[in-house]
This record gives structure tokens, C-alpha cells and sequence, in this order.
């Protein structure tokens, strides 16, 4: 089946769901015990089972375009550095000076060399030690083995996949379980980014639970969201761990009397669509309209989480009326994800934190959640973990 084919038959379906008043459903409710939010020991074990041996997107391969273009951020605790090198190829590395262990770049840009602001080392795009101030007085050392941490990446469909486990190996085709083809036809690697938005929020589960149905649009959304989007209605693909929801939009209808095996040719238009790359990453996005790409990171504790809301189109600005309508979307998605979305996360957050009841019960109209805790569970339960 074609991607084309895949996203006509979840437009049939948002079709009939609009027109009979259903949505895709899981066979069952599903309760998750508060205590997964909150317990401690558990974010710890999700924090070394999850987030330091799943890959983890990083960047989008705009950031890094060129070589010696370099990205540096913070993952589930850990500092990395990624880097564009002259065969073109990314690297990521544990953005860790050998020597006494001070972070060697920082923010991002372009560089041939990382120098550690410390006493000076100097690494170049390929990690090697390549400069040691003051060697003479320093003494007889094998800089072979003073190199940065490399850790384990792979760079597909517009995206820059890393562990953080060094030594790792993962084939990120596989990981994705049938997922790939749907990212590649987005065709990310040629679009533009037009801005990164850093927002905090309450447990990254709390966060990420938003992203994964639309039954909150006509409360949470009302004046917003809900202005082009239906509640409520939607379409669920799984792709092992990952997501695909299908939103549909308030003129939906309008596909009936087209030809089915052209519905995917609407998308933006008459239904949209989130797609989620387990654990924590949501591209809400048109391919001929752009949207917003959400990093979920994990914060330094279980009911923290920051989030890079990375603003992206398909083309970039051309005159200052087309970039004041790139401004003007990231304005109304930063007001809508930190105002509608985050804010009240931090207020369910406090609700859990209440321990007024044991459970978070999930519906099976938000199939979604439930395929997403179930994920983490099966995760969890992994040998290796």
C-alpha cells in the first residue's frame, strides 16, 4: 500500500466518522495508574529504558545544513553535539571535553573545530583531539583515546536520529516499524525552518497525552483549534510504538462525490493529520502548508518537561507578506500550545499530584493514549531494560 493509499482510507474513514457521528475506537477503555506519572523510580527506569536507548530525533537535517553546521541540546539529561562533517555525513557525539569534562560547544552554527572553553582542547567534526594547549608541560598522553563520545546516528527523512547510549546499535528502518515511508513523503530535508520556540510544561506523559486525540478540541481549543477542526473525530494508524492521527476538519464533508483515490490531495484542507515518533516527538504539519514539529523533552524531574516547538514550511518566505504569515502562525501555535495546552497540563499535573483518584482512565474514542501507555509498558518490559 502506497502512502497515498494509507492516507485516502483514513480520509474515508474521518469521512464517515463526521458523517455518522463516530471516530476510531479502541475496543475497550484503559486505566493507568496515576502512580506511572509521579513514581520516581519508574521515570527513572523510563528515563534509562526509553529515552538513553530508543533513538530520539534531535534535529532536523536543516539545522545542520552544510558542512561543519552543529546543533547542540540537552536529552534526557544528556549533552549532546551533532555535527555536519566535510563527506557530509552527521556525527553526534556526548558534548564532553575529555579532559575535565567541560561541555565543548554550545547553541548552534557553523565550525571546523570545538575548542573547550576550559583549557582549550580541540576537537574537530569528526570528534578527534586534534589540539592539546601547552602538550610540552602536559605530559606523554594517547590523544587516540582522548577523542568524544560518539554515540550511535542515522539521518532519514529530513531527520537526525540519535542514541544516547555510546556503543548502541540501532537500525532506525526498523525501529520505525513501517513509519518511514509515511515521513519521507513529507519531504522535510527540503523545508524551511523558521523558528524554535522553548516552552516548559508539567510530566512529559502529561504532555504528550495532549498531542494524541482530539476529544479536548471543543473545550480546550474552542476559540481556536476548533474554529477548522472537528472534536472528537478522528482516525488512528499504528506503526508499532508510533502514531498516526488523523484530525478531521470542519469541511471534511466536502470529500463526498471525490474520487477516494484522490482524498489524500486535501490534506490541510478538509482533515490533517499528527504524526507520532515514539517516545516524544509530534509533527503536526501539511505538506503544502507546514505547521509545528514538538520535541518532548523530559525536565530534571518526573513532573517537569521542556519542549522545542520547532516552526517549519515547505518553502521559505519570499516577501515580507509571506513572512508575516510565517510570523503570524508562530505566534497563534506558541498562544495555543503554551496557553491552551501547557497551562492547563500543569493544572492536571496538580490534580495528579492530589492523589484524589488512582487511575487516569482513557476512552476508547482516544485510542491514541492508550496505544501510547501500552507502548511505554511493552517497553518497559524488554529484556535489556
Amino acid at each position: 500500500m502506497t502512502v497515498e493509499d494509507g492516507h485516502n482510507r483514513a480520509a474515508a474513514r474521518m469521512l464517515a466518522h463526521a458523517e455518522n457521528g463516530t471516530t476510531d475506537s479502541a475496543p475497550d477503555i484503559r486505566r493507568v495508574p496515576v502512580a506511572d506519572y509521579l513514581d520516581t523510580e519508574r521515570w527513572q527506569r523510563e528515563m534509562e529504558v526509553i529515552f538513553r536507548r530508543a533513538p530520539l530525533m534531535l534535529a532536523l537535517s536543516i539545522e545542520l545544513a552544510g558542512p561543519g553546521a552543529y546543533k547542540t541540546i540537552e536529552a534526557a539529561g544528556k549533552p549532546v553535539l551533532m555535527v555536519r562533517g566535510s563527506d557530509g555525513q552527521v556525527r553526534a557525539f556526548l558534548n564532553v571535553c575529555s579532559h575535565r569534562q567541560a561541555m565543548v560547544a554550545e547553541g548552534c552554527g557553523k565550525a571546523s573545530r570545538f575548542t573547550c572553553p576550559y583549557h582549550g582542547w580541540t576537537y574537530n567534526a569528526e570528534g578527534r583531539l586534534v589540539g592539546l594547549s601547552d602538550r610540552q608541560k602536559f605530559g606523554e598522553v594517547d590523544t587516540a583515546g582522548l577523542n568524544l563520545v560518539a554515540l550511535p546516528c542515522a539521518e532519514r527523512a529530513g531527520m537526525v536520529f540519535v542514541s544516547l547510549t555510546p556503543g548502541a546499535e540501532f537500525d532506525i528502518e526498523a525501529y520505525l516499524a513501517g513509519f518511514l515511508p509515511d515521513l519521507e513523503w513529507l519531504g522535510l530535508e527540503n523545508w524551511y525552518l523558521h523558528g524554535i520556540t522553548r516552552i516548559d510544561g508539567a510530566s512529559w506523559k502529561v504532555v504528550t497525552d495532549g498531542f494524541l486525540e482530539n476529544y479536548h478540541f471543543a473545550t480546550a481549543h474552542a476559540d481556536t483549534i476548533f474554529a477548522r477542526n472537528l472534536s472528537n473525530t478522528a482516525s488512528f494508524d499504528f506503526f508499532g510504538p508510533h502514531i498516526r492521527l488523523g484530525l478531521a476538519g470542519k469541511w471534511v464533508k466536502d470529500l463526498r462525490g471525490r474520487p477516494e483515490g484522490d482524498y489524500y490531495k486535501y490534506d490541510t484542507d478538509e482533515f490533517g493529520f499528527v504524526r507520532f515518533v515514539f517516545p516524544n516527538l509530534a509533527i503536526a504539519v501539511g505538506r503544502n502548508q507546514g505547521g509545528s514539529m514538538t520535541q518532548i523533552m523530559p525536565g530534571p524531574t518526573p513532573d517537569r518537561t521542556i519542549a522545542y516547538q520547532h516552526l517549519i514550511f515547505p518553502k521559505a518566505p519570499e516577501t515580507e507578506e509571506e513572512r508575516a504569515r510565517c510570523d503570524a502562525m508562530e505566534d497563534f501555535l506558541r498562544e495555543v500550545v503554551t496557553r491552551e495546552d501547557f497551562d492547563l497540563g500543569f493544572r492536571i499535573q496538580r490534580g495528579l499530584e492530589s492523589g484524589a483518584y488512582e487511575h487516569m482512565v482513557f476512552g476508547r474514542n482516544e485510542w491514541g493514549n492508550q496505544h501510547y501507555h501500552a507502548s511505554i509498558e511493552a517497553f518497559l518490559r524488554e529484556p535489556s531494560g
